[in-house]
């Protein structure tokens, strides 16, 4: 299995956990990175909006208060390729919305590099530093305010492990995920913030990091989130196949992922041919296979499931 390749299909499968954890942007603002923009309304929801894994980062577009985009990406060092890259994605955005796009990078390096300057063309991004400030400050006041109960900007914490980026970053992911577990809220609100965590990360972690998190979230609240979001697409289909059918089929859907997530964890080198025999099994048999994977020691047990 090619390098990376098992957490592109970890993506693939979670990725309505993650645009369901995108709804912690709505009604929010980035002031605490220094922006002066209008409030995050909703992600933005188009057909070129989509998430994946490409360059370890995904697009963050959002419509804003005012009516206008705003646009995040991250790059360790920018370059003029990437400066492109960004500029083809919002002629695209501005072609299909006509309205102004506010396009923000998030660095850890100092940069010249923002503008391109074509003649007739102009281009430019707003470039945002996070190397700079103090990270122990930032830590120590959200520390103080989750343990006084006050109200936080989650945005904020999920950002927090991107300011301190240097041979220790699994140390200060490993402190911001204890201070998100510590939040007086649910614990389908905690699996949304860490999972927003890991995918700002997901470059700067190591696989076996990555995927030992996502281990860790499953025992929060991926399953309930995964059913609960798979028995709503189960409903919408069942306007046209019968309601009952529908939750059947969400509720299904919910469970292959999550299971197909821990077959991964439990044996990395799996063959992505077994994905679609998963995908095959019906409830019960689901139910049965999540159990019997807690003792298997060799993937060949699981054709006597599959």
């Amino acid at each position: 299995m090619e390098e990376n390749e098992e957490l592109k299909i970890s993506y693939k499968n979670y990725d309505m956990v993650i645009k369901d954890a995108l709804t912690l942007f709505e009604n929010k603002t980035l002031d605490f990175l220094g922006l002066d923009l209008p409030k995050i309304i909703c992600v933005e929801d188009s057909e070129l909006y989509k998430i994946e894994t490409k360059n370890n980062f995904i697009d963050l577009i959002f419509m804003l208060e005012d009516g206008t985009l705003l646009h995040i990406e991250e790059e360790a060092h920018v370059s003029s390729k990437d400066l492109l890259r960004f500029a083809q994605t919002d002629l695209m955005l501005y072609g299909k919305r006509h309205t102004k796009i506010h396009t923000v990078v998030l660095t850890k390096h100092n940069t010249s590099m923002k503008t391109i300057n074509a003649g007739s063309f102009n281009y430019e991004v707003t470039v945002l530093n996070l190397a700079k400030g103090n990270w122990q400050d930032d830590y120590n006041r959200l520390k103080t305010q989750i343990e006084q109960e006050q109200a936080i900007n989650e945005l904020e914490l999920i950002f927090l492990p991107l300011k301190k980026l240097d041979e220790e970053n699994e140390i200060y992911v490993d402190q911001s995920i204890a201070l998100a577990k510590q939040l007086k809220t649910s614990k389908e609100m905690k699996t949304k913030i860490i999972s927003m965590m890991v995918v700002l990360m997901d470059k700067h972690l190591t696989k076996e990091k990555i995927l030992n998190i996502w281990e860790e979230l499953s025992m929060l609240n991926i399953m309930k989130v995964a059913e609960e979001k798979g028995m709503e697409k189960g409903i919408e289909k069942g306007e046209k196949i019968g309601i009952e059918k529908g939750e059947k089929i969400g509720i299904e859907k919910g469970k292959e992922e999550l299971i197909w997530k821990m077959i991964l964890k439990k044996f990395p080198d799996i063959q992505y041919k077994y994905y679609e025999k998963v995908k095959a099994l019906k409830v019960d048999k689901l139910d049965d296979l999540s159990l019997a994977l807690l003792d298997m020691k060799d993937s060949k047990e699981l054709d006597f499931y599959l």
